[in-house]
């Protein structure tokens, strides 16, 4: 009686902790491709007013700060119950922002441009519905983001007098998200993801031609997703 029951104790654990929600119990694998808009979250990415600089050719120097950017991301997730451990990357394109100002009378122009390369790490919690085709989640993770960050500094009086400052590093940061799979057919499905990431750091934009330098203070990288998909389960 006591095997019995000790069998139907396993048997039940196994089941609520070993199989995937939502999609057929053998799948244990998700691969997915998203793409959409990113908002940044900080004021400071569309124009850093928390700016020091330095050389002995520009007296002052500007930040014009980015644009809104774009999510491309793959994934692929193994789920060992109704949770999944998700591991992501891609690349996030921000839009090119212009600054036309004055230094010493003369207009100066700027052009910021920027890429981020995350590759993170996320729990993900599935939940079950009675609709089989529905499976909503959850999730937090981190990781780290590689930052391209790109200034071009010219005098428009002067076509031949641009120059780039530049910055390359990698930060760490955490996120969250929250979405949904829509089975279409067989193992595969439709996607929407609702994400928020965070991460700041300092950093040293230097001129590629001298010794001239910006330097950026507390800049958050982080920002609001909004991702449309799709992926298979096998």
């Amino acid at each position: 009686m006591k095997k019995t029951a000790l069998m139907g104790i396993r048997v039940l654990l196994f089941s609520l902790f070993l199989t995937p929600a939502g999609f057929s119990g053998e799948n244990r694998f998700r691969v997915g491709f998203q793409a959409g808009p990113f908002i940044p979250a900080d004021w400071q990415i569309q124009g850093q007013s928390e700016t020091g600089h330095g050389g002995d050719n520009f007296p002052n120097i500007q930040f014009s700060g980015f644009g809104n950017g774009t999510d491309l991301l793959l994934s692929i997730q193994y789920d060992f119950s109704s949770w999944g451990i998700r591991a992501e990357s891609g690349v996030r394109l921000y839009e090119t922002r212009k600054l036309i100002s004055g230094t010493l009378g003369l207009p100066v122009k700027y052009e910021n441009r920027m890429q981020v390369v995350p590759a993170v790490f996320s729990l993900v919690r599935q939940v079950r519905l009675n609709d089989p085709k529905l499976t909503p989640y959850f999730g937090i993770g981190g990781g780290s983001y590689f930052i391209d960050m790109q200034t071009k500094y010219s005098i428009s009086a002067f076509p031949n007098s641009g120059t780039w400052l530049k910055e390359s590093k990698i930060l760490l940061g955490f996120h969250t998200l929250a979405g949904f799979d829509y089975r279409v057919y067989d193992e595969l499905f439709a996607n929407f993801e609702y994400g928020y990431d965070f991460a700041v750091g300092d950093f040293r934009l230097d001129n590629v031609d001298n010794d001239d330098y910006i330097n950026i203070y507390d800049l958050n990288l982080g920002g609001t997703s909004l991702r449309f998909g799709v992926g298979y389960r096998f």
